[in-house]
């Protein structure tokens, strides 16, 4: 079996994609009913029940993705994403041999996760903020955030038929996480010189910049059971935490904090400082998840379920830095912790179901819905040293619906995959609001007033050739 599929994903989100030509717009509540190439991912198992040998494709025709965040960089400063973008998402084999027809071996590749989100802001105002200084100053506050990640996974799977209503199935899989990111905030303070608006200083700069660009690779499993009975069709699958494989990936990190403040406020103390850990050990983990899944066949059509458990992940660095670079240990000003990502997982449920049903022996229609709940733990983060680089909090919707034609051996799918997010009474991303410069705040503090949209859209086409 050959399969091509693509999808943008979300930050923090388990289940934003689902993979393969059927199973995709069933929205992913197959782990008890796979019978198509997508079993490697979902239930190895499965693979003891499959006997026809095809090709298939699939593809994101076109694929929109919408974020609107209002209040999102402070009070009256919205931010919104917009992108259009397509990635390939599956490719797997799975061949059995007549000589030992109770054993298949799949082959496999996916794109397990893929986000690429870009956002920036900007807030400039003329306004009294020092009595005295004379005329008005100049506030310019900006914020820049770029996050790309992305997870590959290749693996084989290896199933073994018992009887006529049992099939036992193991999957392994090298997981490689690729990073770029990349957050900057800055904020500037003009005095007038001379009561011109054209003659402005500089007399209160602060920077702050976090990069990381690098991968983490690890290694895990999938045992997989499936069995039939009547017109049962059950599935268990167990997935392990994954295993660090250090030797095969490494990121770098460069994190810093610069300012340079004259003026009224120049007895403000802050902690400026510059790292860079070059080429260092990445971590990235995962939870065990177990998925449990039933289909069952009323009258021709076929109904899915699907529940699965992601355990809890605690607070980890994403980097294990043995030393600073030789410049970074000489003009380093910073405690333990800063400058470093940290990530946790919170334990979370998903629920999917789908729809199947041919209406002639030509024509089918599928459909589907899952919850996608967001991960990230961020009462755990909330007092760390550090940095999280991922800002996405809102949970998702998926819907899908799809059709499926059959012309003597070609199967042509096409459908239509939406989903939707909403989260409100959330707090900022940053506030570049005017700071209470007389208190001494650096930046303002961030507020619990943002309200986010997410939509999300995507026409898929897929084609499947029967061999046999």
């Amino acid at each position: 079996m050959f399969s091509l599929n693509s999808v943008l994903a979300q930050e923090n989100h388990y289940w934003a994609n689902q993979f393969g030509p059927t199973s995709s717009f069933l929205s992913g509540a197959v782990t008890g009913g796979v019978r198509d190439n997508s079993l490697i991912f979902y239930n190895p198992g499965a693979a003891a029940f499959t006997s026809e040998f095809n090709l298939s494709l699939q593809s994101d025709a076109l694929h929109n993705q919408n974020i609107y965040v209002k209040n999102g960089a402070g009070t009256g400063i919205n931010v919104h994403h917009n992108r259009f973008e397509s990635v390939p998402q599956l490719f797997a084999i799975t061949y059995g041999n007549k000589k030992r027809p109770n054993w298949r071996t799949s082959f496999g590749w996916l794109t397990a996760t893929y986000s690429n989100i870009q956002l920036r802001a900007r807030n400039e105002v003329v306004i009294d903020l020092y009595s005295e200084l004379p005329g008005e100053e100049l506030y310019v506050g900006t914020w820049n955030y770029r996050n790309r990640v992305r997870e590959d996974w290749y693996g084989f799977a290896l199933t073994r038929k018992f009887g006529e209503k049992f099939g036992l199935g193991i999957s392994t899989f090298l997981t490689m996480r690729s990073y770029e990111y990349i957050e900057s905030q800055d904020q500037n303070i003009y005095a007038d010189k001379s009561n011109v608006l054209t003659e402005y200083e500089s007399i209160r700069y602060i920077v702050t910049s976090n990069n990381l660009d690098g991968a983490a690779a690890g290694l895990l499993f999938k045992i997989g059971l499936a069995f039939e009975v009547k017109d049962y069709k059950f599935g268990l699958t167990v997935t392990t935490p994954r295993a660090q494989m250090d030797f095969l990936a490494s990121m770098t990190l460069n994190s810093s904090v610069y300012s340079n403040i004259i003026g009224p406020d120049s007895g403000m103390g802050l902690p400026s400082y510059s790292i860079l850990y070059d080429n260092v050990q990445s971590v990235f983990k995962s939870p065990l998840i177990i998925d449990f899944g039933i289909m069952k066949n009323f009258f021709e059509t076929d109904i899915y379920l699907r529940l699965g458990y992601f355990s809890k992940v605690a607070v980890y660095q994403l980097v294990n830095p043995e030393e600073l670079s030789k410049v970074s240990s000489l003009i380093s000003n910073s405690s333990a912790g800063v400058g470093v990502p940290f990530l946790a997982q919170k334990q979370i449920w998903n629920v999917a179901i789908g729809w199947n049903r041919m209406i002639t022996e030509k024509f089918g229609m599928m459909a589907g819905y899952r919850t996608d709940f967001n991960y990230l733990d961020s009462d755990a983060l909330e007092n760390i040293e550090g940095f999280t680089p991922e800002i996405s909090y809102w949970n998702l919707h998926h819907f899908s619906a799809g059709t499926n034609i059959k012309i003597l051996k070609h199967d042509i799918t096409v459908g239509l995959v939406y989903s939707y997010g909403y989260a409100s009474e959330a707090e900022q991303f940053v506030n570049l609001n005017v700071p209470n410069v007389g208190s001494g705040e650096i930046f303002t503090q961030k507020e619990s007033n943002a309200e986010a949209h997410i939509d999300q859209i995507y026409l898929t086409l897929g084609y499947i050739y029967n061999f046999n």
